[in-house]
């Protein structure tokens, strides 16, 4: 199989615990990811549970289930079922920077099997656009809800 693991880390104007709060309501997925259009969540316990996402990868339609665990720095997620020949697990690590700052990193690893391997320059410039792209939603969506006051957000408590 070919792997592809990207990272990224990004700076939020916003205290911990309210770049958490968008995290660990995973709902919000949709408002963040780029590869997501929808995201329906059906939690097992208050920290973790099962969400099925549906959007698109680089323009094609796909369709997923992941398990999630959330802890008191963000989230893990694998998938469980999703498109043939790929395998993914990820998730979202906070720290505070100071009372007002976090930094967020972001971390995905890919699996695809070796007849995508033509493709894999490709994919690999996709999902390090989209990585990106995801943490700068993902910054915009937290300093909007502080902006506007919008805390607690309803979501797992850890």
């Amino acid at each position: 199989m070919n792997h592809v693991t990207c990272t990224g880390k990004i700076s939020v104007g916003a205290p911990a615990e309210q770049a958490l709060a968008v995290l660990w309501d995973i709902q919000n997925l949709k408002l963040y990811e780029p590869k997501a259009d929808s995201a329906q969540v059906e939690p097992e316990t208050k920290t973790n549970g099962t969400y099925i996402v549906q959007g698109r990868f680089a323009g094609m339609r796909w369709r997923g289930k992941f398990s999630y665990e959330i802890n008191d720095r963000g989230f893990h997620s694998e998938m469980l079922q999703g498109p043939s020949g790929v395998r993914v697990n990820g998730g979202f690590v906070v720290q505070a920077e100071d009372s007002r700052r976090c930094q967020i990193t972001h971390y995905e690893n890919y699996r695809f099997s070796h007849w995508m391997s033509p493709l894999s320059l490709p994919i690999r410039f996709y999902l390090f656009w989209a990585m990106k792209k995801e943490l700068r939603d993902l910054a915009d969506v937290i300093q909007e809800k502080n902006k506007a006051g919008i805390w607690p957000i309803k979501g797992a408590q850890i």
